[in-house]
């Protein structure tokens, strides 16, 4: 017999409801006795044609790193340097103070790493020359 689950709008509204922040907490929650039967464990293999990912299903609307769309290598090096700052450990500290674009990497060195990264003296623009 195959199990007969919500239709996606209605599934994603419910799950919406319960305010659930990531994978750990909606994979703790399918464990849980909570779930309703008509809502499924893995949502991606059953509204396969809906799917969008798992921020759209819990309503966080984040966007797993591999799939966010950043600024090009030169551009974002570009906005990087106008920030004046002289080494990583200034980079991680103003990420994790201000916010930075959505479309600016965290990390550029796995961002860039096949596309123009030299390292963070070339991408701070504190290297001689630059």
């Amino acid at each position: 017999m195959t199990r007969k689950f919500q239709s996606f709008k209605n599934a994603r509204k419910y799950v919406h409801s319960l305010q659930l922040k990531n994978e750990r907490e909606w994979i703790l929650f399918c464990k849980s006795k909570k779930k309703p039967i008509d809502i499924p464990s893995v949502p991606r293999q059953y509204y396969t044609k809906e799917w969008k990912g798992l921020g759209d299903w819990l309503g966080t609307y984040t966007i797993a790193p591999q799939n966010k769309k950043f600024r090009s290598f030169k551009k974002a090096r570009q906005y990087a340097r106008q920030l004046k700052l002289k080494s990583h450990l200034a980079w991680v500290k103003y990420y994790k103070t201000y916010s930075l674009p959505s479309d600016i990497p965290t990390t550029p060195n796995r961002t860039y790493k096949n596309v123009g990264w030299l390292g963070w003296n070339d991408w701070l623009g504190t290297k001689k020359g630059n």
